[in-house]
């Protein structure tokens, strides 16, 4: 009768670190009288270096996958752009020229993968916020990203020569590949608005690691969002596929110049919002789902209050978290089955806006082990702890969770 208090000692492994063999825990159990008894089978796990290594040749294979998927994101039309341009710019130029060139624009890719993972291991260790595109929530970065991305684009149309000075050449090995350099690190900024399969994973991961670890995941991403390039480099040719120079180029670049300048215009609308003024009020969307304000106090009274819970943290930003509302969230069966339970009380559909900085919800993303959006979850008294949903929502998912949740379709 009464607490029970005894030693146990136990080897575990958690996310984050390890408790050394043999620590001493101490756990109280405090429960009403019960007859009975039950056994618990001690075991002994050793672990070796080679297992505490596993976890992160997976974590790499994860990391790998993700940036390969990252080629075929909603932002893939920009990063679609530049590809195509350096194909073009290179189908009249020998197979050597063409593998250094392509290689040069995956060192590009690959580069500013390091660059960005040096950046958050230092706002990590400043003990900053951190998290996968959060950088498109700064308005400095916005207005620079418009202003290269234009000039790109107006040098596709040759209304813009960008000169190269010659000790830039002399380091690039002529204007061609320093080109193609700056072009595989412009691919890479403009990829990261996308979250993807295996790419939140693998973010969670290296923010939440070792710093070695941390920028071993960063170089895997990179490699895998480079693999096209890398595939032209080691194939060049494939490039003599395409139809001998000529006037179709032109046109092509022009089509492409066009793809930059409507993701100028796309840039303009992310500054707008991240430059007006909060309203403190959550706006509808088209969908006419009622939406509230997400924040840890209305969670937290949902949740005493017995009520179910759908978490969206979005932003403007997040072009997956627009594709997920426009194919998903927005469309029938999801969305009539959202605003029928929201109706009745049912359940209530809190929205995180994080195209500002915002602590609050970076400290929501990291207690579910996320540091990127989108990010969906559903609490309920069945999945008390919440149901986390995949970054790139379909349909049949969604509404496998809502039923999880208890939330019927009927």
């Amino acid at each position: 009768d009464g607490p029970l208090n005894d030693g146990l000692f136990m080897q575990a492994v958690p996310e984050g670190g390890a408790i050394p063999a043999g620590t001493e825990l101490t756990v109280t159990i405090d429960a009403p009288p019960q007859a009975g008894s039950f056994e618990v089978a001690a075991t002994r796990l050793d672990r070796t270096g080679s297992q505490l290594v596993t976890p992160l040749v997976g974590i790499v294979l994860i990391a790998l996958l993700g940036g390969l998927v990252l080629n075929l994101m909603p932002c893939v039309l920009p990063v679609l752009a530049l590809k195509l341009s350096a194909v073009i710019d290179a189908a009249g130029v020998g197979r050597r020229q063409m593998r250094l060139r392509f290689m040069s624009g995956a060192a590009g890719i690959i580069c500013s993968f390091m660059l960005l993972a040096g950046g958050l291991a230092a706002v990590r260790i400043a003990g900053g916020t951190v998290g996968w595109g959060i950088q498109f929530q700064n308005p400095v970065f916005l207005v620079v990203m418009m202003v290269f991305i234009g000039l790109f684009a107006l040098s596709l149309l040759d209304r813009v020569h960008i000169p190269v000075p010659a000790f830039a050449q002399r380091i690039g090995g002529g204007g061609g590949y320093l080109q193609d350099f700056f072009t595989g690190m412009l691919a890479t900024i403009l990829a990261t608005p996308c979250s993807a399969p295996f790419v939140g994973t693998a973010v969670a991961a290296a923010l939440s690691g070792g710093m070695l670890g941390h920028f071993i995941i960063f170089a895997a991403m990179g490699a895998g969002l480079a693999a096209p390039w890398l595939l032209v480099a080691a194939f060049p040719a494939a490039v003599a596929l395409l139809p001998r120079p000529g006037r179709w180029m032109n046109w092509m670049k022009r089509v492409l110049a066009l793809l930059l300048f409507g993701t100028v215009l796309w840039l303009a609308t992310v500054l707008a919002a991240a430059l007006a003024p909060s309203t403190g009020q959550q706006d509808q969307d088209g969908s006419g789902l009622a939406w509230q304000m997400w924040s840890p106090a209305a969670l937290e009274d949902a949740r005493a209050a017995g009520i179910p819970v759908f978490v969206d943290v979005t932003a403007d930003w997040c072009i997956t978290c627009k594709a997920n509302k426009a194919l998903v969230l927005d469309r029938d069966p999801v969305a009539s089955v959202l605003s029928e339970a929201a109706a009745k009380g049912d359940i209530m559909l809190l929205q995180a806006d994080w195209t500002r900085p915002d602590k609050d919800i970076a400290a929501f993303l990291a207690s579910h082990g996320r540091y990127g959006i989108p990010f969906n979850i559903i609490y309920s008294d069945e999945v008390p702890n919440g149901l986390v949903l995949s970054e790139l929502l379909q349909t049949s998912s969604v509404m496998a969770a809502l039923e999880t949740a208890g939330i019927s379709s009927k």
